[in-house]
């Protein structure tokens, strides 16, 4: 098998990679909340999101359709990014109370699935977050919590 150094982040080390379903991109997130956007045809850095978060990021996802990163931190945050115009698009505030660990998305890109640290899962229906960089109501009466 033939391994491939991407090497480290300017300043801490990266902690969660995530793939584009389409295999062209590599996004790896750092221990300072940065997040990296390699190209893996030409294998380098294409993009570089600085201080996505103020700490680590500790889960990413690409969704289906390769528009959009998703990403959580450790301290329960969550952001989706735009892949296209390489930017931030939505900041969904903080609905986890732990680290979130994990993102994953319906298989009919209706419904978003998030787990944090505490055990805890939430979905929330995509349709009612399409533009626009707006943060959730503080009491997130979007996000169902899953029992």
């Amino acid at each position: 098998a033939m391994t491939q150094n991407l090497g480290k982040t300017k300043l801490g080390y990266y902690t969660v990679l995530a793939t584009s379903p389409n295999g062209r991109y590599l996004f790896a997130g750092d221990s300072f909340g940065n997040i990296d956007q390699y190209c893996l045809k030409h294998n380098r850095i294409m993009a570089t999101y600085d201080c996505i978060f103020k700490k680590a990021v500790t889960a990413a996802f690409v969704g289906a359709k390769n528009l959009h990163l998703y990403v959580g931190s450790i301290t329960g945050q969550l952001k989706r990014i735009s892949i296209p115009d390489q930017m931030l698009s939505q900041d969904f505030g903080a609905p986890h109370k732990a680290a979130v660990t994990s993102i994953i998305e319906s298989s009919d890109s209706t419904f978003l699935l998030t787990a944090d640290a505490n055990g805890t899962v939430l979905q929330f229906d995509q349709t009612r977050f399409t533009s626009g960089q707006s943060t959730i109501s503080s009491k997130y009466a979007e996000m169902v919590p899953l029992v």
